[in-house]
This record gives structure tokens, sequence and C-alpha cells, in this order.
């Protein structure tokens, strides 16, 4: 009877430390992520201040409204959301770069059905994701925008331009815009020649 007892002790003390485990776990876990999307923020933010320096004030404005939108992410604290901005803005630049290129007349059929296939997956992801339903005006704009120039590029048989805008908005669809409900201050992200 004194075995039940202890047994039943041993199992409430258990069961009181087990969530605090498990958020110590948890709370560890996320400052992990956290430095890592604070990593890919600053990668991606390195790369669109390179390719947008190279590039003109009418081939940035898309990019350059994204980068608004993460710098305001940054400052209210969601890091993830501004490395996802940032990689939006990243493959939308490549995707205006791309654009200049001559049309790619010589892929497989099989290469092309694949190139179908992941554009088909960024529309399935990002639809997944609320197709940007609940972002704010401009960055809705230029998610449809996005979509536009890839479908575009897909018929003039630009496939990496039109990979990269497929990319570009699906990556919008990952970032969460409830906290930043108020429009985007002017940024320092861009510069054009």
């Amino acid at each position: 009877m004194e075995l039940k007892h202890v047994a039943k002790k041993a199992a409430k003390k258990a069961a009181k430390k087990a969530p605090a485990k498990h958020a110590a776990k948890h709370a560890a876990k996320a400052a992990g992520n956290r430095g890592k999307d604070t990593q890919r923020a600053y990668e991606h933010l390195g790369r669109v201040q390179s390719l947008g320096s190279k590039m003109t004030n009418e081939d940035i404005v898309g990019a350059k409204t994204i980068a608004e939108y993460a710098e305001q992410s940054l400052r209210a604290g969601e890091v993830k959301d501004a490395a996802e901005l940032l990689r939006a803005a990243e493959h939308h630049l490549f995707g205006t770069l791309a654009l200049a290129q001559p049309a790619d007349q010589g892929i497989s059929a099989e290469l092309l059905a694949t190139i179908r296939e992941q554009q088909d997956h960024f529309k399935a992801r990002a639809a997944d994701h609320g197709a940007c339903e609940t972002a704010p005006r401009a960055i809705a704009s230029l998610y449809k925008d996005a979509w536009k120039r890839a479908a575009a590029a897909l018929r003039a048989k630009q496939y990496t331009a039109s990979l990269e805008f497929a990319r570009a908005a699906e990556a919008l669809t990952h970032a969460n815009f409830a906290k930043l409900l108020s429009a985007p201050q002017q940024t320092r992200a861009l510069k054009a020649k």
C-alpha cells in the first residue's frame, strides 16, 4: 500500500516537471530557429542589396516594396517573416534579371514538363498558405503580378525567369502580416544607381 502511495506521488511530481521540461526544450529550439532565421534574413538582404545595386529604379520597385515590409517585420521582431519576404524579393530580382536573357529554345520536353510541374507545386503551396489573401494590398498586388509574370515568361520560353517569379510569389505567402498593419516606412535596403 505504501509503495502505491509513493508511486502516485512520484507520478504527480513527474507530471508537473514534464510541461516545464517540454517548454524549456521548445524555447531552446525556438531560440535556435530565431538565430537561423536572422542569418537567413541577413544573407537574403545581402543578395537583394547586391542585385538591386546593379539594376534601375524601375526594375527594383517590386523588390523594394517587399524589402520595406521585411524591414517592418524586423522592427516587429518577426525575423522569420523578414527572411521569407527577403527571399521573395531576391527571387523577384532574379526573375527580373532573367527576363533580359533570350528565350531558351533548346530544352527537352521532359525538362519543360518538370518546369510546369514545379510551377504547379509552387501554386499549390501558395494556395495552402492562403495565396496572400490577408496580405497588405501592395503585397497582394505583387503576388498576383509575380504569377502573371511567371506565366508570361513561360509562354515566352524564358523558363528561368518564370520559375523565379513563381518562387517569389510562393515565398510571399510564408509571411504572416497580422502584426504588420501599418504601411511600411522608407527603407535603405535597396539603393539603385
